[in-house]
């Protein structure tokens, strides 16, 4: 579950005629009122649902809870570098998924920062112009690149 959406617990959805009260029936309303309100909010934030586009111009960029089901379009015509943080740094969730897409002629490189482990199969470059990869945090400081990397 991202950071930023609060985990609401599942409202009660019977009450038997020996415990219904006005009191009881409000509090139900409140709490199916609050449930669908932080659903929306949390879909229309893109903690569920569509990623968010965002375009990067820069030749260097830490991941942050943000990031959090984005594509990030890297622009750049030098050299670019992403950096994985530890989770002394950026608290990611295990689950954290970001896409970066290499969209200029600058290579683009996936770096971890120190305490941190980046595993891909065959690399931690995109290969080319155009070429995507994703990120995946599995565990505690350990994240998969996939994608069309060298």
């Amino acid at each position: 579950m991202p950071l930023n959406v609060k985990r609401i617990p599942a409202p009660v959805l019977e009450i038997s005629s020996s415990e219904y009260s006005s009191a009881r029936e409000n509090t139900f309303r409140s709490t199916l009122r609050l449930f669908f309100t932080d659903l929306v909010n949390s879909v229309n934030n893109g903690a569920v649902g569509d990623f968010s586009v965002q375009t990067e111009t820069g030749t260097a960029r830490t991941l942050t809870a943000f990031d959090q089901n984005s594509i990030i379009s890297f622009t750049s015509s030098s050299a670019i570098t992403v950096t994985l943080p530890v989770n002394t740094s950026e608290e990611l969730n295990n689950g954290f998924q970001v896409r970066l897409d290499r969209d200029g002629t600058g290579t683009l490189t996936v770096v971890a920062e120190a305490g941190a482990t980046v595993n891909s199969a065959a690399g931690l470059t995109a290969r080319a112009t155009y070429s995507s990869v994703t990120i995946v945090k599995t565990a505690l400081n350990l994240y998969k690149l996939t994608g069309d990397s060298a």
